[in-house]
Parts: C-alpha cells; sequence; structure tokens
C-alpha cells in the first residue's frame, strides 16, 4: 500500500506541474504580439532609467554599484550611452503606433543597435603649444607644472542633423595620453582629454555617392593630469579647462542612402584659461592635430 500511495502522490505533483505550465502558456497566449512588444519597450525604459540612476548614485558594496561596474566591464565607455539608447527604443516601440510617429522598422532598429555598437569610433589627437614640461603656475598654496603630453588615442559620439548642403553636428570626444615631467621626481602619469563640440560641415564638389567637406566648429575643453601640482609635501591631480576650435576638411562616402563611413583632418586651436578653477593670466596653449574614423547612420 505504501507503493501505491507512493505512485498517487508523484502523478498528484505531475498534474499540478502540468496545470501550472498550462496556466503559464494560457497566459502568455493571452497577450497580443502588440502587448508583448509594449511590455517590452516597458522593460526597455525601466532598465534604462535604473542604469542612468546607477551611474550618478553608485557607492561601494551596494547593488547599484555592482551592477554598474559588471555593465562597465562589458561595454567599457559605451556604459553612459547604453541607457539613453534603451531609453529611446522602448519610447519608440511605445509611441510605434502613434500617426507622427517614425514607423519602427527593422532597419532603423538595427541602425539603433549599430549606432551603439560605433560609439567607439577610432580618434586620435595631438597636444602641443606650452605643453612641453618647461611651463609651471603659482599659487598661494600651490605650484602647477605643465607637462610633456604624448598623442593619444580614444572614442567620440556625434548627433546631428543634415541640410542640403552639410550637416549641424554636437559632439563629444575623449582620449588617454601619457605625460612625461621631471617636476619634483613625478616622473610619466596619465591625463584624460574630454571635449564638447559644435560643428558645421560644409559639402565641397559632393558627387555621387562621395561626399568632401570643410569643417567648422568650436568647443569647451578639460584635461585631467595626474600627479601634477604640489602644496610642498603632495602631490595631487590639476585640471585645466578652457574653449577650442576647429578648422579641418573631411569626407564622407554614402554605401546607402542613411550609411557612411567618414573621416576628418582637423587643426584644432585649445587655449586653457582656468587651473583648477582659477583664472590664469597668461592662457596655456594646447593645440594639436587631430584626425577620425568613424560610420555614420542618418534616419
Amino acid at each position: 500500500m505504501a507503493r501505491r500511495k507512493t505512485k498517487k502522490t508523484q502523478s498528484s505533483k505531475s498534474r499540478k506541474k502540468s496545470t501550472k505550465r498550462k496556466a503559464q502558456t494560457q497566459f502568455l497566449s493571452g497577450i497580443s504580439p502588440q502587448r508583448r512588444i509594449d511590455i517590452l519597450g516597458i522593460i526597455l525604459i525601466l532598465i534604462g532609467v535604473l542604469t542612468l540612476v546607477s551611474l550618478f548614485t553608485q557607492t561601494a558594496g551596494s547593488v547599484t554599484g555592482w551592477w554598474v561596474a559588471n555593465l562597465s566591464k562589458i561595454v567599457g565607455w559605451n556604459v553612459y550611452v547604453l541607457p539613453i539608447a534603451l531609453i529611446g527604443l522602448g519610447t519608440w516601440m511605445l509611441l510605434r503606433n502613434v500617426e507622427r510617429f517614425p514607423h519602427l522598422s527593422v532597419e532603423r532598429v538595427i541602425g539603433i543597435v549599430l549606432l551603439f555598437i560605433n560609439l567607439a569610433i577610432f580618434f586620435h589627437l595631438s597636444i602641443d603649444g606650452d605643453f612641453d614640461d618647461d611651463t609651471f603656475y603659482y599659487s598661494s598654496t600651490n605650484v602647477y607644472n605643465v607637462p610633456k603630453v604624448d598623442s593619444g588615442s580614444g572614442f567620440g559620439l556625434v548627433l546631428g542633423s543634415r541640410f542640403n548642403k552639410g550637416a549641424f553636428e554636437f559632439g563629444y570626444q575623449q582620449s588617454k595620453h601619457d605625460t612625461h615631467s621631471a617636476f619634483v621626481d613625478v616622473g610619466d602619469q596619465d591625463a584624460e582629454y574630454n571635449l564638447v563640440d559644435m560643428n558645421l560641415k560644409f559639402d565641397v564638389f559632393a558627387k555621387g555617392r562621395f561626399r568632401p567637406n570643410i569643417i567648422l566648429g568650436l568647443g569647451y575643453t578639460w584635461l585631467d593630469i595626474e600627479n601634477n601640482k604640489t602644496d610642498g609635501q603632495t602631490l595631487s591631480d590639476e585640471k585645466f579647462t578652457g574653449w577650442a576650435a576647429n578648422l579641418g576638411t573631411g569626407l564622407a562616402f554614402y554605401f546607402t542612402p542613411q550609411w557612411c563611413i567618414n573621416g576628418a583632418l582637423m587643426y584644432r586651436w585649445q587655449s586653457y584659461g582656468e587651473i583648477d578653477g582659477n583664472e590664469l593670466e597668461d592662457s596655456t596653449s594646447g593645440s594639436g592635430v587631430c584626425y577620425n574614423v568613424g560610420i555614420a547612420y542618418t534616419f
């Protein structure tokens, strides 16, 4: 009898599991494909918003800190753009049926995804001028050194709008550099260059898929350098801030009506007028040549 009781119990458990799976299947089948896309859009927006919040509220040992740290290992610098892309894609899914809202086609979805993947375009910059390890600034509490800065590479993100004979673009660039200094035996240190700029591109001699252009622009720049100031006892980081002006030329090759490969060569005038928020009597020049190669998608 014990055996029969066991068989009945196992049979009862199997029926319960089968009933549960059937209920789940019926629940999912009761949701229309359109409603499933809406739910997916909401989930993407929530993940994007939570990730953005995590980027600015992370603390050591917290769940948000763990999430951002691991996400950064996977996507690198793009961790700051991924949540925006998720929110944009989720919003697009929710508003896809609005008459004036662009249709969410497969091509547009691929374009959004590839826009994120191709944010890590190749960007190279040289910083010359007064950055030669031969210039110093003094304040009431610190001595600042202007080290020699090697050429460096990084990534950039550009968003903009095309018009008949060119484009208006708003961009961000970041690059990493090595520095060399004999300042109190500081030796070689790292520097991080950042730029936010606005550029106008004017097409010249455009023919077919090739669009040569002239580039004019202005920007705001800051340069963080490790261990290059001292109060007489300890070394600490310094930050230069200033303005930039771009002048150069570029070329875009459109291999489809929306997709193009582009490159640019520019000379960038840079004048740093502040160091750690202190205004300099004589601005520091950091002008140099920069070039980049990337891929763009036009909606």
